[in-house]
């Protein structure tokens, strides 16, 4: 197996290394490209194909897993969950359909995952990256599993097999992530996979910060249709 992951910074390096050795239970190449400040996003996607190439020694059929910066598995079975979603389809990925309008159907590559000689490239929507033709071709999408949100878009869990922050590597000034005076954001790095199971319904969120009020934390996303949440 192949991981590639491309990063804008130090930020997320870390995290996800640690996570992705925890709960990957078979041999793979880790790939991280640092994305340099002044290329857009969708160009950087456009290097995956060529970074697993020259970077790594590839086997027909052998699964490639992208990851954005800020994701990363939270399943010891997740390597097992992507290659059934994978049987008789062309990929797999992360289908927001908490995200508002026409964004909420498209493949996104938060995660996303194929095997070795299925062609695939991303095009944008506005801001949103996506899979190329996910339209016509025959792929699984991956949904919001959260039994908690701390916000109605980002820290999100799908398929419960891998975590997504939403935003990690951008500025973050004026964004919403506050409630009740506590800030999520970095909830992540102060709580660690703690965080993760009280979005998971392991363990209450009031186990990890006793000032959390959830009544005033919007559990539903009226955007958010099809999924218990």
């Amino acid at each position: 197996m192949i991981i590639v992951s491309l990063h804008l910074g130090n930020r997320w390096k870390d995290i996800q290394k640690e996570y992705i050795k925890r709960y990957t239970n078979c041999d793979y190449t880790y790939l991280v490209y640092d994305v340099p400040k002044s290329m857009p996003h969708i160009r950087s996607l456009a290097l995956i194909p060529r970074i697993v190439d020259e970077r790594s020694k590839p086997k027909p059929k052998e699964l490639i897993v992208l990851f954005d910066s800020d994701c990363f598995p939270i399943s010891k079975d997740w390597v097992d969950n992507v290659h059934k979603n994978l049987k008789g389809n062309e990929f797999t990925a992360v289908q927001r359909l908490e995200n508002p309008h026409s964004y909420r159907c498209i493949a996104h590559p938060c995660f996303c995952a194929w095997y070795y000689g299925t062609k695939i490239t991303f095009s944008q929507i506005a801001s949103n990256p996506y899979v190329d033709g996910y339209e016509k071709r025959k792929w699984y999408p991956i949904h919001r599993t959260n039994k908690f949100n701390y916000h109605r878009q980002l820290f999100a869990v799908y398929g419960n097999i891998v975590y997504h922050h939403g935003a990690g590597s951008r500025n973050v000034n004026n964004q919403p992530f506050f409630y009740d005076g506590l800030y999520f954001y970095d909830y992540i790095f102060k709580f660690g996979y703690d965080f993760i199971c009280s979005i998971t319904g392991e363990i209450s969120p009031y186990q990890i910060d006793k000032n959390i009020n959830s009544r005033k934390i919007p559990r539903k996303n009226p955007n958010i249709r099809k999924i218990g949440i």
